[in-house]
């Protein structure tokens, strides 16, 4: 609760323009769909002998019937070169609005920093680990920034087409929906479990990554200090360690990463694989 409240803070003066952005995206991804199922009803109602019911009756006789279709099939590929067109206007104000929301969310953070900065204690400023706050400052201040800018807009993108794709294509067949759909809740599942352990080795690293950056601002701004005392060689040594603590913690996230995805593509594969085959006898 306390996160989502810090979210709702950060959110004032942007909401607007990011639920903009995700109201678009949903009428994008809507407006993509619309043009796969105006290809299948060409191909089976237009051309083919398959009567069309409901919207597709609809949209036939508002263009004037399968008759005059046939005889001018451009007309279909007008409307999806303009359901494509209204589709990316949708798309960019959807990635528009997304990122004003996102730098204006921010730029506020930055400020909430810089004066957290600037009114914190002197005990503080002796305490902390510069390069911890130089991080917190830079490199996780971005990850915020792209999580809000893309990597949530993704996550409820996936979601409105699951739930879309779902109900157009039980209307059509539903054995080939349960065929298509059988191996989601696995993904799911596996996505939910894989990022819920992940998330540990993100924060052993980001410390790690932390700690390196401490000591390349102490060595940098206290650089005539270490020559005079001559300690060039523990220094050296100093962050030799910290740089492979760093880049093996770093690894093992690479590393998992390529097993997920190696397997996760690999359930996506074999679900292709159980739709073609369940298309085959149906």
């Amino acid at each position: 609760m306390k996160k989502i409240g810090l979210l709702k803070q950060f959110l004032k003066g942007n909401g607007v323009a990011y639920v903009a952005g995700l109201i678009f995206m949903i009428i994008g991804q809507l407006l993509s769909l619309a043009n796969t199922f105006i290809i299948g009803v060409v191909i089976d109602s237009v051309i083919g002998e398959i009567l069309p019911e409901g919207i597709a009756y609809k949209g036939l006789s508002l263009l004037g019937g399968k008759e005059h279709l046939m005889q001018n099939l451009w007309i279909c590929g007008l409307v999806l070169v303009l359901f494509s067109v209204i589709n990316g206007i949708f798309m960019f104000l959807s990635r528009k609005y997304s990122a004003i929301a996102s730098e204006g969310i921010a730029k506020k953070i930055r400020m909430d920093l810089y004066e957290h900065i600037q009114n914190s204690t002197y005990l503080y400023n002796v305490n902390i680990k510069t390069g911890d706050m130089m991080q917190r400052c830079t490199s996780d201040l971005e990850t915020v920034r792209n999580f809000l800018a893309t990597q949530f807009q993704d996550l409820l993108r996936c979601i409105v087409l699951i739930i879309a794709t779902v109900s157009i294509m039980s209307n059509i067949n539903t054995t080939l929906t349960l065929a298509g759909f059988s191996l989601i809740p696995f993904i799911g599942l596996g996505a939910f479990f894989f990022f819920k352990y992940v998330s540990k080795m993100f924060l052993m690293a980001d410390e790690a990554e932390g700690a390196m950056s401490t000591v390349i601002e102490e060595n940098l701004s206290g650089m005539r200090i270490v020559r005079s005392c001559a300690t060039q060689s523990r220094e050296t040594e100093k962050f030799i360690k910290s740089s492979i603590d760093y880049r093996n913690k770093d690894l093992k996230i690479t590393v998992a990463f390529a097993w997920y995805w190696g397997l996760s593509d690999a359930i996506c594969q074999m679900q292709i694989g159980i739709v073609l085959v369940t298309g085959i006898y149906l």
